[in-house]
């Protein structure tokens, strides 16, 4: 109910082993964020069990804010807006940079908007990358970015090399990008 606000520096650690088995929404180590700074951190063999708004580092942005220098290794999975690092990177004046993320990401359960790094981005994505395997559901399934709004989201030197694996029935895919 209360979102973390202010800056968060990680100063180069690492956090191994973070477990999250609940079927509810905004699970992350962050579950929702509003105008924060979160930077230089990394996060290891992730096993992430959520419902909406689920990523390894962050479930959801808000407003102004950035993830700068940051990375996540593991399984990430949800329903809705789940990402391998953001689940919903929320607002024009968010930011990643310099940030990637490896492992799986799955949304099979009916899921939406789920990418490898990002599953929903509103925001701004810079010389980052996923090598994350990734699992959708019905629609916006892609390697990098599940669902990149049209509304002034943009994706500036990153890439995705892992493998996109969805049903026939599943709308919206592709190797970097499900839709823009």
């Amino acid at each position: 109910s209360s979102a973390f606000r202010g800056g968060f520096n990680g100063n180069e650690h690492i956090i191994n082993g973070l477990y999250i088995n609940r079927f509810e929404n905004y699970q992350g180590l962050f579950g929702f964020t509003y105008t924060a700074s979160i930077s230089n951190l990394g996060i290891e063999n992730v096993d992430i069990i959520g419902s909406i708004n689920c990523g390894g580092l962050v479930a959801s942005t808000h407003s102004s804010g950035s993830i700068t220098n940051c990375y996540v290794s593991g399984n990430v999975n949800g329903t809705n807006h789940i990402g391998g690092l953001v689940g919903h990177l929320d607002g024009g004046s968010n930011n990643i940079i310099n940030c990637h993320s490896t492992g799986n990401v799955n949304g099979e359960g009916g899921g939406s908007y789920t990418g490898g790094l990002v599953g929903r981005n509103d925001g701004y994505i810079e010389n980052s990358y996923s090598s994350a395997n990734v699992t959708g559901g019905v629609q916006n399934v892609g390697g990098l970015v599940g669902y990149n709004d049209s509304g002034g989201a943009r994706i500036v030197g990153c890439s995705s090399s892992g493998s996109v694996t969805v049903n026939s029935n599943t709308d919206c895919v592709g190797g970097l990008v499900g839709f823009s």
